[in-house]
């Protein structure tokens, strides 16, 4: 699901920004995630995401069989 949800960015969705977003819109953007920085990264983010992502990779895994 990751991948198909990647592919449907990289296909559809940054081809219609491109064309549909202004140069403001962009600043707008790029402004917002500096001023959120990365969640992903640094202490207590890393070993909950971690542990998120776990529980998801079981959960499809069982789901699977």
């Amino acid at each position: 699901m990751q991948w198909q949800h990647l592919n449907t960015e990289e296909e559809q969705i940054l081809p219609a920004a491109r064309k549909h977003l202004t140069d403001e819109d962009w600043r707008a953007i790029e402004h917002a995630f500096r001023a959120n920085g990365d969640f992903r990264v640094g202490g207590e983010y890393d070993e909950s995401l971690r542990k998120l992502f776990v529980k998801l990779m079981n959960m499809t895994a069982s789901s699977d069989n």
